[in-house]
């Protein structure tokens, strides 16, 4: 069977669908699969298309390496300057402080 739409055509519907959904859409209580099968898209061809996203972009998620977020985990050790000491007058380390909590 032949699909309507191509991945391309599916993906742009999906944009659209997405920025006019509180304009166009929400009123409505239209979901995009309602939206697409009254512009003639089959279960099956949905859920084809629908796949093919999710796994590219579960593809681009794995993709991700720690450069591209960033190292957070430059911590060391040294809080002595950190800026929340410094706007509170406080050292905010894990000193027991000998309270039950």
């Amino acid at each position: 069977m032949e699909n309507k739409f191509t991945h391309k055509e599916f993906i742009e519907r999906h944009v659209e669908f997405i920025k006019n959904y509180s304009t166009k859409y929400r009123f409505q209580d239209l979901d995009f699969k309602s939206v697409m099968f009254m512009n003639g898209c089959k279960d099956d061809e949905f859920r084809e298309h629908m796949d093919k996203m999710w796994r590219k972009k579960e593809q681009n998620i794995k993709s991700l390496t720690e450069e591209d977020w960033g190292d957070e985990d430059d911590d060391d050790g040294d809080d002595s300057n950190s800026s929340m000491n410094e706007a509170y007058g406080r050292d905010y380390g894990d000193e027991d402080d000998g309270g039950d909590n």
